[in-house]
């Protein structure tokens, strides 16, 4: 008896489409590479099926969030900063902490006077209610610290 005949004798190969968001920083050098990854099959057989396979890549952000590239596409869009403390930390006493990706929402981001972004965590609130980066925040109790030497509130 002879094999059953194959009804499909020329089989489609997996159809791959790849979305990559690139996020770069000032500097122009990457900071994390995202993307979709689709795959669509074509079932052997006679109604041919097709079956369509998507992959998001999802990173966890520095304040604590998960996000992906499809969130920039959502209605309003989750937008992210750089928190510049996080991906180049500065020396401490105890030596210094491990550079991250620095990614968060923008929604909890905080700017310094200074223009510099920082995430919750590096983040100072000063005695007058004014959100500043560790380096703006240390200057500012410094001058606080002189000026409580030289005069006082009535």
């Amino acid at each position: 008896m002879p094999p059953p005949a194959n009804p499909n004798p020329n089989p489609m190969p997996p159809i791959r489409r790849e979305n990559l968001t690139v996020l770069l920083d000032l500097d122009g050098s990457e900071i994390l590479r995202v993307g979709l990854h689709e795959t669509t099959i074509k079932q052997p057989g006679i109604n041919g099926a097709l079956e369509v396979y998507k992959t998001h890549d999802n990173i966890r952000l520095v304040d604590g969030t998960i996000w992906n590239a499809m969130m920039l596409l959502a209605k309003p869009p989750v937008n992210l900063a750089v928190c510049a403390c996080c991906r180049h930390p500065e020396w401490k006493f105890f030596g210094q902490e491990q550079p991250t990706h620095g990614l968060l929402r923008l929604s909890r981001a905080k700017t310094c006077p200074c223009g510099q972004t920082t995430c919750p965590r590096h983040t100072k609130l000063g005695g007058d209610g004014v959100y500043r980066c560790p380096r703006c925040a240390s200057r500012w109790a410094r001058s606080q610290l002189v000026l409580s030497l030289f005069f006082s509130k009535e």
